[in-house]
């Protein structure tokens, strides 16, 4: 039986409530499949827990899974892999249990116009795990100040993951801002979602016997196909020709960059 959850809309003590249908699809979903991994059943769909978010709090179709594939659709039928991977097992890729400390320090920095450096330094000065939301496909500010911030907390043991704002979508590591990201130490997320990557941070800083390096490579990695690995770059020679793909370009046709290196930033 898989681990199957089910959740609501309306209580179930309602006339109206969506709770009886959900977990009776669950039950059966559960009893009747061999999927080995953790599914949300709601409405008339089946998502990979690790790949869902609740998108709306007032319809019956609360919970969206925008970079993946619903795992079944629940109609007169179920249908299962309507797309994506199959679900399956890991072969030897069994995942350590690991009891998740009291205090993870693991916290969310949400990039926004005119955030301050010290803004930054206080958000994360005492984490040990932080989800960066970015920008569009994975920018970032690219002041010196800023990176050297992130650089010098990567090199003190913190895990920063990087994630984007955006519903749906992928931090794309070969544009420029992404390449100073990685060069800060910061791991790109893919397409992750943030509820995921805190999760997945959480888990790695419980993971006692694994090292700081070994724990950053894990995080860049699926561990349950909770992230695509391997998303379409941007070739070389359209990121030389194109000035939009440069943020030390003489002209500085992004707009955001002169933005981080006004009077706001300092």
């Amino acid at each position: 039986m898989c681990p199957l959850k089910s959740t609501n809309q309306i209580p179930i003590y309602e006339a109206r409530s969506d709770a009886r249908d959900n977990l009776i699809n669950s039950v059966i979903v559960a009893a009747t499949s061999n999927i080995k991994e953790v599914l949300l059943c709601f409405g008339s769909e089946v998502f990979r827990g690790n790949r869902c978010v609740k998108n709306d709090n007032a319809h019956f179709a609360a919970f969206i899974s925008p970079n993946h594939p619903a795992v079944m659709k629940l109609g007169v039928r179920f249908e299962r892999d309507v797309g994506g991977d199959p679900p399956r097992m890991y072969p030897g890729r069994e995942l350590a249990i690991c009891k998740l400390p009291k205090d993870c320090k693991v916290g969310i920095l949400y990039l926004y116009p005119g955030i301050t450096l010290r803004t930054v330094e206080r958000n994360i000065q005492n984490l040990k795990g932080v989800v960066l939301l970015s920008f569009g496909a994975g920018n970032a500010p690219t002041d010196k100040d800023f990176l050297d911030t992130l650089k010098d907390s990567t090199e003190r043991g913190t895990l920063i993951i990087n994630v984007t704002q955006c519903p749906k979508g992928a931090v794309n590591a070969a544009y420029e801002t992404g390449q100073m990201l990685k060069g800060s130490g910061v791991v790109s997320g893919e397409d992750i979602t943030t509820e995921a990557a805190y999760c997945k941070l959480c888990y790695l800083l419980g993971r006692e016997d694994l090292t700081y390096e070994q724990r950053k490579r894990e995080l860049g990695k699926p561990l349950r196909q909770e992230m695509t690995q391997g998303l379409v770059e941007v070739p070389e020679p359209m990121r030389e020709r194109s000035p939009w793909l440069d943020c030390r370009s003489s002209g500085r046709t992004m707009l955001s960059s002169s933005f981080w290196r006004s009077q706001a930033w300092r």
